[in-house]
């Protein structure tokens, strides 16, 4: 079980990593139900550069999770996702909290790594 709140920063790195590997788990052929079903979502796009949405919005979850589940800031969320810029960040995580779509995904997403 994930705890709701992590103390150090290396278990807070070790955390973000297990988000971002349910996330792109969540969001890969044949999980996921999503604008293009049969994409593969890799590691490598929460730091990459692009910013299609077909990216984007599962780097925004990741984002808006890793800030939710752990003790970092604005800040450190970005440096975990390619050396962001701390606004970046706060987007993401205002964006899934007001895009119900992105909130349902956010919260599968959620509920997959408490279980």
């Amino acid at each position: 079980m994930t705890p709701t709140h992590v103390y150090s920063e290396a278990a807070a790195v070790a955390l973000t990593d297990q988000i971002k590997v349910a996330v792109a788990e969540h969001f890969s052929y044949p999980n996921s139900g999503y604008i293009y079903p049969h994409r593969v979502y890799s590691l490598v796009e929460f730091t990459s550069r692009r910013r299609a949405r077909v990216s984007a919005q599962p780097r925004q979850i990741a984002m808006a999770l890793t800030y939710e589940l752990t003790p970092l800031s604005y800040p450190a969320v970005g440096r975990l996702f390619g050396n962001r810029d701390h606004t970046t960040v706060m987007y993401a995580v205002e964006r899934v909290k007001e895009d119900r779509t992105l909130a349902l995904h956010a919260d599968a997403i959620r509920t997959a790594l408490k279980g």
